[in-house]
């Protein structure tokens, strides 16, 4: 019955690359950023906010982070991939202690949270130094405000490399 397939294919191509070209970036707004970056702008307020470069929105909660456990990954020599990184265990401490009680997500604890650090390789000696078992260092804890992306990550802007 169908013998050649080629137009059916070619136009269900064509019609889910139009269908991706009109969608990505509709709704974006000044806040959207890429996670990890490192990046801030100010708000309407004054106070500077992470970018996250993507459709989801976060509002960000600074603090400190009281380093537990530190295991670091030399990565590649040079400029091999995968670069190096630390897996660190924390707690989160919020710079204000009244912003808990505002948390759109108080189930998520501040408490044994885990995250990979990709330090820039600028501030990779200074990391290898501070991030440490028992260090304290800056911290934000970002909580989606719109979006579908991961409700609550937290970002280390002090080795991050802003856009």
């Amino acid at each position: 019955m169908f013998k050649n397939r080629f137009p059916v294919r070619f136009i269900a191509v064509l019609l889910l690359l139009t269908l991706f070209q009109t969608c990505i970036g509709e709704g974006q707004t000044r806040k959207d950023a890429v996670l990890g970056s490192g990046a801030r702008e100010t708000d309407e307020t004054g106070r500077e906010t992470p970018l996250i470069r993507s459709v989801c929105q976060y509002d960000g909660i600074e603090g400190i982070a009281r380093i537990t456990s530190a295991a670091w990954f030399p990565g590649g020599k040079g400029n091999a991939f995968p670069p190096p990184s630390v897996d660190i265990v924390f707690t989160f401490i919020p710079a204000n202690p009244e912003r808990q009680t505002s948390y759109r997500f108080p189930n998520i604890a501040d408490t044994d949270q885990r995250a990979k650090i990709y330090p820039a390789a600028a501030f990779v000696d200074r990391a290898g130094k501070e991030l440490a078992p028992g260090a304290s260092v800056r911290c934000v804890r970002n909580e989606i405000t719109a979006g579908t992306c991961s409700p609550v990550v937290y970002s280390f802007p002090d080795y991050e490399i802003p856009e």
